[in-house]
């Protein structure tokens, strides 16, 4: 991440002798060949993505998938680029990824543990006289790129600085017709430079892309919030009234339904077809029988039910086969 002279100039690209061959458009085409073969566009559909804002390893990557998806470019590779240009080492996880309060300044590069650190370091340097100092996940040159941002803060928010850069890489491409060329032209026009950067780039693209492309993926997963709509039968929002407390209400009960009270001698099967209106079956010596009483039968007497009795319900307690 050494910058030259001639990093992110306005002019973006100088004129080179393409007519003549050389190793490095031998490499660029077999390489753009396979990088624009393998890598899928993104859906152009613009979509909410949410980084954690408690991880500041993975600001610079989720800013990165945000914009490839919202500028339909290949997928991983500017995540690929921030991570040439901010990568940071983790000793704890041994994995490097970009980190967004990264400054470099004239070759000598910063790496804080907040926002406020890298702005206030960055102002003490621009205040010292320094002007040539690349900021934030994709490392804007403030000396080049004087009007890339409305403040630092801006500089150092992951999703305005990936933004910028996506604007920059895409125009480059533009010019290039190729996304090899844009890339080493995004790190320096000088073709030495550029060479080695790209080559960086596409050595991180080619070993990261499957697990970018797959968070990628997982951002488009959709999030249904069902709180409020599934609810537990029995959870905690249930009052438990214990039966031993006596001060809690007394449940009213419904009192017991009224019986009919079969007159003496007469036939049980009849007794139940008009208390409850079944159809039985009656044997066939028993026809005459049957016949002969309904002619002469009484009233049924009612029973009088026993009072309802107010009081808590009580659970009997019951031994568990296996308990």
């Amino acid at each position: 991440m050494t910058p030259g002279i001639d990093r992110w100039k306005g002019s973006m690209r100088t004129q080179r002798d393409y007519k003549s061959p050389s190793a490095r458009h031998v490499v660029i085409g077999v390489i753009a060949y396979g990088l624009l073969a393998l890598a899928s566009r993104a859906n152009a559909a613009p979509e909410t993505f949410l980084a954690d804002p408690a991880n500041p390893a993975l600001l610079c990557e989720d800013a990165a998938i945000h914009h490839e998806r919202q500028n339909d470019l290949p997928r991983a590779l500017l995540a690929a680029v921030a991570m040439a240009e901010s990568g940071r080492y983790d000793a704890k996880t041994r994995k490097t990824r970009a980190w967004p309060w990264t400054i470099n300044a004239e070759g000598r590069a910063y790496y804080f543990k907040t926002k406020a650190d890298a702005v206030a370091k960055t102002r003490a340097l621009l205040a010292s006289g320094m002007r040539s100092i690349d900021i934030g996940c994709m490392q804007v040159n403030l000396r080049y790129h004087p009007k890339a941002f409305a403040s630092l803060e801006d500089g150092f928010d992951p999703m305005t600085n990936v933004a910028y850069a996506a604007d920059f890489l895409m125009r480059l491409h533009e010019q290039t017709r190729s996304w090899p060329e844009a890339v080493a032209d995004y790190h320096s026009q000088t073709e030495s430079k550029g060479d080695r950067y790209f080559a960086r780039v596409i050595r991180i693209w080619q070993n990261e892309r499957e697990r970018v492309v797959s968070r990628s993926l997982a951002a488009l997963q959709p999030r249904v919030d069902v709180t409020g709509i599934l609810k537990p039968s029995v959870g905690h929002a249930t009052a438990v009234v214990s039966v031993t407390n006596t001060d809690a209400p007394a449940i009213a009960y419904r009192p017991a339904p009224k019986v009919l009270d079969p007159v003496p001698g007469q036939n049980v099967r009849e007794t139940a077809s008009a208390a409850v209106g079944l159809r039985l079956s009656i044997a066939e010596g028993d026809a005459p029988t049957e016949v002969a009483m309904k002619a002469e039968r009484p009233e049924p007497r009612v029973l009088e039910p026993v009072q309802a009795t107010a009081g808590p319900t009580l659970v009997a307690e019951a031994s568990l086969p296996g308990a």
